[in-house]
C-alpha cells in the first residue's frame, strides 16, 4: 500500500540519523515514548494516508495510534493540520467527530468526504473552511448536488463527485459561477454540462460515464481551455456513438494525458483532439476478448493512432527521436499501452526511461461465451513491426529498444538489414529475445556499413529452460561484423548485455546456456578489442517461459 511504501521511505532516510546517535541518545532515551516529535507527526501523516473514507472517524488507526500515551496524544493534538481531512460518509456519531475535527483543526483549510444525507451538518461558517471536497452520492440524491454547490461551493479548489450506480446516469448542469476557485475536478458516473467556462481549472478526471456522447465529452473539454493533466478512465465515446464533427478541439498547455479505454474508442478521440507537442502521454488500451483478427492487423497502429486526416492525430510521436517496442509481456494488464513524451523533463512522470514506449500483450480472443479460444498476438506481430516505422519519421530516431518474446516467429521473419537502413541515424540500438538476436546478428554480417552512428549495441536475453538449446547464434559472423567496423573507425563505444539477474538467487535463475554465451560473446569482443558490459536486469518480455503465445496467459 502507499503508506507502507512511504512508511519503509522513512525508516530508510532516517536510518542513518539513528545510527549516528546510538551511542549518545539511545542509551538516554530507551522508551518508545521518547521518539523525536517530528519522527512520530511522520508516522501519523503515512498512518493517516492509508486510512478508508468510510471508516468511522475515531477508529482511524492513526488515531488509535496517539493513544499509546500521554506524549504522542499531546503531540496529535498540538498540530492541526493532522485533523483537517476529515470523511462524514458514515452516519454514526458524524455529528460529534465534526465538531470535534473543527476544533482541533483550528482554522486550517478543511478536506471533507460527505454524502447529501450529512450536508446538514455544514453550517455557513463551516464551509467557508472547505478547500477540498469529495462527494458520492447515489441517483435518488443527485437532485440535492447542485443546491449544495450553489451553497458552499465559493472556497473549493478541489472538487471529486461520485455517484454510486452507473446504471442510472443523471446528468449535472455546474455553473461555473458557483466553483470560482476551482482547480481539480474528478467525476464518475456522472454526464456533466458545464455552464460557463472554468478557466481555473488545470487538473480533470473522468471515470465510467457508461453512455458518455461525444458531445457531451467534448463539450467539458471545451469549457476547460488552460488543463494541464487530463484522465479519461472508460470515458472515451462509444466508436459507433462517435460521429465526425468538422471542428478540430485543442487543448493548449496540457502536460500530461492519462487515457484507459477500449481499444477501438481511442482512434475517434485522436482525430479530434490536439495537444501540445511537448505533451506526455499514457494510453492503455483493451480489446476486452474481442481484438482485430487476421488480416485487420494489415495497417492497423496506422489506423489505431493516426486515422486518416489531412495532420496526424500524434504529432509528438510522429517526430521523436527515440522509440521502444516490446511484443508480448509476462506483466501487463491490458491489450496494449503507449506511453512516454518528447520532451525529457516530462519522461519521468510516465515512468519510464524511452521517450516513446509500445507494449503489446497477447491479444487474448474470446467467444460470446466468454471462453478463451486464441491468443491473437502472432498475426498482429509482422504487422506491428511493419507499422511501427509508418507511425514516425525513420531518419529522425536515434534510440530504438526492440524487444520480441521468445515463440513469436512471424514477427522475427523478415529483411532486417532493409529494415535498419531506413534508420541511418541510430546510436542506441537494442535487441531483446534469443530468436530476434540471432536472426540481426546473423544478418549484420555481410552489411558493416550498416547504421554507420552506431555507438551502443545492447542484447537482451535468457536461454530458458523449456528451450536450453534454443536458436542458433552466428557469434562468428557477429564478430566479424564488429572487426570490420572497428577497421572502418565505425567501433561501438558500448557492446552490453542484459540478462536475469539471478547469480544472487533473485527473481529468475540464468540457465547455464546463457552464462556460456554471455562468456563467448564477451570473450569474442574482448578478443577484437571491443569492451564488453553486463546488466542484471529483468525483462518482462525476453526473460519469461513463451513455449507458444497462448503462456503469456
Amino acid at each position: 500500500m502507499a503508506g507502507s511504501e512511504a512508511l519503509e521511505d522513512l525508516l530508510a532516510e532516517f536510518t542513518p540519523a539513528v545510527q549516528h546517535h546510538t551511542d549518545t541518545y539511545l542509551k538516554k532515551a530507551t522508551n518508545i515514548s521518547d521518539l523525536p516529535a517530528e519522527l512520530l507527526l511522520s508516522i501519523f501523516k503515512i498512518l493517516k494516508q492509508d486510512e478508508r473514507p468510510d471508516a468511522q472517524p475515531f477508529q482511524a488507526p492513526w488515531i488509535t495510534v496517539t493513544w499509546v500515551c500521554k506524549r504522542w496524544r499531546a503531540i496529535a493534538l498540538a498540530h492541526p493540520s493532522l485533523w483537517s481531512t476529515l470523511s462524514l460518509l458514515r452516519p454514526p456519531k458524524e455529528r460529534a467527530s465534526l465538531t470535534a475535527f473543527l476544533k482541533r483543526s483550528a482554522n486550517v483549510a478543511l478536506t471533507l468526504s460527505i454524502q447529501p444525507s450529512s450536508f446538514f451538518l455544514l453550517t455557513t461558517e463551516r464551509t467557508r473552511r472547505i478547500r477540498n471536497i469529495t462527494i458520492s452520492y447515489t441517483p435518488q440524491q443527485h437532485q440535492h448536488i447542485p443546491k449544495f454547490i450553489r451553497r458552499a461551493g465559493s472556497t473549493w479548489t478541489s472538487l471529486e463527485l461520485h455517484q454510486q450506480d452507473a446504471s442510472m446516469l443523471f446528468g449535472l448542469h455546474l455553473d461555473v459561477t458557483h466553483v470560482p476557485n476551482l482547480r481539480r475536478l474528478c467525476i464518475t458516473n456522472i454526464p456533466l454540462r458545464p455552464i460557463g467556462t472554468l478557466q481555473g481549472l488545470t487538473q480533470l478526471t473522468i471515470e465510467r460515464p457508461t453512455e458518455y456522447s461525444g458531445r457531451v465529452l467534448y463539450g467539458i473539454l471545451q469549457a476547460c481551455p488552460n488543463l494541464v493533466e487530463l484522465i479519461l478512465k472508460q470515458a472515451l465515446p462509444y466508436r459507433e456513438l462517435s460521429t465526425p464533427h468538422p471542428d478540430v478541439l485543442t487543448v493548449p498547455k496540457l502536460e500530461r494525458l492519462t487515457v484507459q479505454t477500449y481499444g477501438q474508442d481511442v482512434a475517434c478521440f485522436l482525430a479530434r483532439v490536439r495537444f501540445p507537442p511537448s505533451a506526455a502521454f499514457s494510453i492503455t488500451l483493451d480489446y476486452h476478448g474481442y481484438p482485430p483478427q487476421g488480416d485487420e492487423y494489415d495497417g492497423w497502429l496506422q489506423g489505431l493512432l493516426h486515422p486518416r486526416q489531412e495532420q496526424p492525430s500524434l504529432p509528438i510521436l510522429t517526430h521523436t527521436r527515440s522509440l521502444a517496442l516490446f511484443l508480448g509481456c509476462a506483466d501487463i494488464e491490458a491489450d496494449l499501452r503507449l506511453f512516454g513524451s518528447t520532451a525529457p523533463e516530462r519522461i519521468a512522470l510516465m515512468s519510464s526511461s524511452e521517450c516513446w514506449n509500445l507494449t503489446v500483450h497477447n491479444l487474448d480472443r474470446f467467444d460470446d461465451d466468454g471462453v478463451f479460444i486464441t491468443p491473437m498476438l502472432p498475426y498482429c506481430c509482422p504487422h506491428t513491426v511493419t507499422d511501427l516505422l509508418t507511425l514516425i519519421v525513420p531518419t529522425n530516431i536515434t534510440t530504438l529498444d526492440l524487444h520480441i518474446a521468445p515463440g513469436l516467429s512471424r514477427a522475427v521473419e523478415r529483411d532486417w538489414p532493409t529494415w535498419l537502413a531506413r534508420l541511418p541515424h541510430l546510436r542506441e540500438l537494442t535487441i531483446g529475445g534469443m530468436p530476434l538476436i540471432a536472426t540481426i546478428l546473423s544478418s549484420l554480417h555481410p552489411r558493416p556499413d550498416l547504421l554507420p552512428e552506431l555507438e551502443t549495441l545492447r542484447l537482451c536475453f535468457a536461454i530458458l529452460p523449456e528451450h536450453p538449446n534454443g536458436p542458433d547464434t552466428d557469434t562468428e559472423a557477429f564478430m566479424v561484423w564488429l572487426t570490420l567496423r572497428l577497421l572502418a573507425g565505425m567501433r561501438l563505444r558500448t557492446f552490453a548485455m542484459q540478462i536475469p539477474p539471478g547469480f544472487q538467487g533473485q527473481v529468475v535463475t540464468p540457465e547455464p546456456a546463457t552464462v556460456v554465451l554471455v562468456r563467448e560473446l564477451a570473450s569474442r569482443a574482448v578478443g577484437v578489442d571491443q569492451p564488453v558490459q553486463i546488466c542484471y536486469r529483468l525483462c518482462e518480455t525476453c526473460h519469461f517461459v513463451f513455449d507458444d503465445v497462448a503462456s503469456l496467459r
